[in-house]
């Protein structure tokens, strides 16, 4: 608390000095946070998921797997919104991170915004020519059909 204090005061220096004693003080509690959210999302806890991704966050702000997972939990709770921004701020922390620009694909999808996933699907696709679910899905945008069949039932059920 006292060192993002001293950042918006603009103190930097002194910022930096008690984020640094806050680490040193307690190094394994990002750790717990970051694994208690992904054991929280395994078993679909997301909103409890979402509260540990936010305080790994607060600890490790720019480590983009934070951000992505944190997107994952979004959009599981039906805040597609926030979810994309989510995946956007992974992307922009790891611009290699093909997982991150396919979920934020398929947020945009679920959002309704088929240009924004086309841009993005072309960008995995420039990334990795042979991102199969990426020309899968960029196929079924451009054509209007599925291509393939996917699962038709929730998590859990039965073909």
């Amino acid at each position: 608390d006292k060192g993002l204090q001293r950042l918006r005061e603009g103190m930097t220096a002194e910022a930096e000095e008690f984020f640094r004693e806050a680490f040193l003080a307690a190094p394994n509690k990002f750790e717990g946070h970051y694994r208690a959210a992904l054991a929280l999302l395994r078993s679909e806890q997301y909103e409890k998921a979402l509260i540990e991704l936010d305080e790994a966050i607060a600890l490790g702000p720019k480590y983009g797997d934070l951000h992505n997972f944190r997107g994952v939990a979004l959009c599981e709770l039906v805040r597609v919104d926030e979810g994309i921004a989510a995946f956007r701020r992974a992307v922009a922390l790891n611009p290699d991170h093909s997982v991150a620009k396919l979920n934020l694909a398929f947020a945009h999808l679920r959002a309704g915004q088929f240009k924004d996933a086309e841009h993005v699907l072309e960008a995995v696709l420039a990334q990795d020519p042979g991102q199969s679910v990426a020309s899968t899905k960029l196929e079924e945008l451009r054509t209007g059909r599925t291509v393939d069949s996917r699962r038709q039932t929730g998590r859990g059920g039965t073909r």
